[in-house]
């Protein structure tokens, strides 16, 4: 069973659970409605564009075999054992560069997806199944079950430290108003991005450093896949 998927999710809408945010996983429960200045961008224009969960193409591919032994083989009557697979391959994620501004790090600096995207994701799944049955009309069947994750051990990067600045940048620091409420409405009108840069690199290099700059983590992989599991079981089914 093969399957492949083209899509496009576009917007500056990300979902009931805003992968905009990390970890933010509860439904409308996001900073979107409560700061709306959070639909803008350092560019004066609204932050549309390829959404964090885009994955432009996913192809699938599963497969299984079930080996009889009594049929097949000519012995062992009653058992059974079936090997699958399952593989996938991703593309990755778009990484943007995002600020600090008045404490909200999720704000995009100049658009969606400027760094670029994640590493592709692969993943391949083994699984084996081994079935006796017994009893009258083989009504009883032990299963041992074994599973495999991430059969080839991969570890793709799944997202990247966003966030340019540590210290949150204030409307004074980039040539708007002093007043909060004021310099948000400013931000939502006309383009920032440079001014802003300007004042992150020149207070990281003013004595006393000033909290300014880019951020040590910044664009650095800071979450990857998981590594191989092995899980056993057992089930008796009648």
């Amino acid at each position: 069973n093969a399957s492949y998927t083209l899509s496009r999710l576009y917007g500056n809408y990300s979902g009931l659970a805003s992968s905009d945010e990390a970890g933010r996983t509860s439904p409308n429960v996001n900073r979107n409605f409560d700061l709306p200045f959070i639909g803008f961008s350092g560019s004066g224009r609204p932050d549309d564009g390829r959404l964090p969960t885009d994955r432009p193409h996913v192809a699938k591919l599963y497969g299984a075999y079930t080996l009889d032994f009594n049929e097949q083989l000519g012995f062992g009557a009653g058992n059974s054992t079936e090997f699958s697979f399952f593989t996938e391959a991703r593309s990755g994620t778009p990484v943007t560069t995002r600020f600090n501004f008045y404490g909200i790090n999720t704000t995009t600096l100049t658009e969606r997806g400027d760094l670029g995207r994640t590493e592709a994701f692969t993943q391949t799944d083994f699984g084996l199944r081994h079935k006796y049955r017994f009893g009258t009309n083989e009504r009883f069947t032990m299963v041992f079950d074994l599973d495999v994750i991430n059969l080839f051990n991969e570890s793709n990067e799944l997202s990247r430290f966003e966030t340019y600045n540590a210290a949150a940048v204030l409307g004074e620091n980039i040539g708007l108003s002093s007043d909060e409420a004021t310099a948000i409405v400013s931000f939502q009108r006309q383009p920032t991005s440079s001014a802003i840069l300007t004042y992150l690199n020149r207070a990281a290099t003013a004595p006393g450093g000033g909290g300014g700059g880019a951020d040590a983590r910044f664009n650095l992989p800071n979450s990857f896949q998981a590594g191989r599991q092995v899980r056993l079981g057992f089930r008796l089914l009648f």
